[in-house]
């Protein structure tokens, strides 16, 4: 296997089972994004609303959040600021 190969698959299994939140007003690329890490032993929650996130965010327990930066409800960056 080449160098590359064994690095692919170091990263895989360091990101099994890692807990991800999607944060994206755009239910089709959660969607997608969802079953794409899925596929790679992620736990994932999906949510279409900055203020649904808030309240997930308070729970903990997530590893890894991927955020628009651009909702029509909330500015990502200035979310994340706060």
């Amino acid at each position: 296997m080449s160098s590359v190969g064994r690095q692919q698959e170091n990263i895989a299994e360091k990101l099994r089972g890692v807990h991800v939140l999607i944060v994206d007003d755009n239910q089709d690329l959660c969607r997608s994004i969802g079953m794409f890490l899925e596929g790679h032993d992620m736990h994932v929650d999906t949510v279409f609303h900055a203020a649904r996130a808030r309240e997930m965010l308070k729970s903990g327990g997530h590893d890894l959040i991927i955020l628009d930066i651009m909702m029509q409800d909330v500015d990502g960056l200035i979310e994340r600021a706060g």
